[in-house]
């Protein structure tokens, strides 16, 4: 069997700011950078193994419908002369990096997506396809052969689920921790951790995976990371600086401590978690790294339609009667 290669590259994708239309041009709201964390920023893992390889981004970014996410994966399969299956492409899904250029998701329920200035968000949507590209060269280019660690941590005290159970029937969005906890609906309190080392012993780069939103910042006026750029930052401090690559988890109902709040909160979270995962760096195990393969899949999920009109009005008007009686 023929030797797992690997190569990780840290790079940054802070946007520009229009002086009337915010981040990457399109998001008005999102008009300053967080100041704990100074920056959005990427990381692209290549990884080979005889014929098989792919390359691998995870960004500080909200994610995109699949359309639009399949779009930047052409694009980057083309420009690297790769399949499109081999490139994967994840985001973080903060809710404060502003909509990228292209597209229709920002992460806030009230930012006006109206278009702006044309030419602004077209070059910002080069300037961050250039970005990708040149990390994925230098991956590629940077591959080597490595050893593969791994393990978990733990960390049960930032985030929880939000979907509070209601006494006569239902379920309601619990925006506060304390009520959420007592909800005993399941979240994942464990961190996945993979680290690459090479030839000799020295770590290349890190993989860390949590389920929880990057929702401390929304509906705020900061471009930020949130907790993943702190959490990253202290993981990276403990491996001499080596990149790390945050992979986002199952977060559909899972919220953190703190929503709705501040720079500093999201700090506090992210220092939190950093921590944890750096105690169980320690306590990771090599793995067999032979049988290296990848696919690509399509997964439909069943949902519930969403509710008419007709019964939001009906539930709105039973929560006011209740409320006024």
């Amino acid at each position: 069997m023929s030797t797992l290669r690997a190569a990780m590259v840290g790079f940054e994708i802070t946007p520009n700011f229009h002086p009337d239309h915010g981040a990457w041009g399109t998001t008005p709201s999102v008009t300053k950078l967080d100041p704990n964390i100074k920056g959005l920023y990427s990381r692209c893992l290549a990884i080979a193994q005889g014929d098989r390889q792919v390359i691998w981004y995870g960004s500080d970014l909200v994610g995109d419908v699949v359309s639009g996410t399949d779009s930047w994966r052409t694009e980057l399969a083309d420009a690297l002369n790769m399949d499109v299956s081999q490139v994967i492409w994840s985001t973080s899904q903060t809710h404060s990096s502003g909509a990228i250029p292209g597209s229709s998701v920002s992460g806030s329920s009230i930012t006006n997506l109206a278009p702006g200035d044309s030419s602004f968000i077209e070059s910002q949507r080069h300037r961050l396809l250039n970005a990708i590209i040149d990390a994925g060269r230098q991956a590629l280019d940077q591959l080597q052969p490595v050893e593969v660690w791994a393990g978990r941590g733990y960390c049960d005290s930032i985030s929880y689920n939000s979907r509070l159970p209601m006494l006569l029937g239902g379920s309601k969005f619990s925006r506060d921790y304390a009520e959420g906890k007592q909800s005993d609906k399941y979240f994942d309190p464990t961190i996945s951790l993979v680290r690459f080392d090479d030839s000799s012993g020295k770590t290349i780069g890190t993989i860390f995976n949590f389920c929880c939103h990057p929702a401390v910042l929304i509906r705020n006026e900061y471009c930020s990371s949130d907790w993943v750029g702190t959490a990253r930052g202290c993981i990276e401090e403990a491996l001499d600086n080596t990149p790390a690559m945050f992979v986002q988890g199952f977060c559909g109902d899972v919220h953190p401590k703190y929503m709705f709040g501040t720079p500093e909160q999201a700090a506090t979270l992210g220092h939190r978690l950093g921590q944890a995962a750096v105690e169980a760096l320690p306590t990771l195990v090599p793995v067999r790294s032979d049988r290296f393969d990848c696919a690509w899949k399509t997964v439909e999920l069943p949902r519930q339609p969403m509710p008419s009109r007709e019964m939001c009005e009906s539930g709105i008007a039973k929560c006011e009667a209740f409320i006024e009686e």
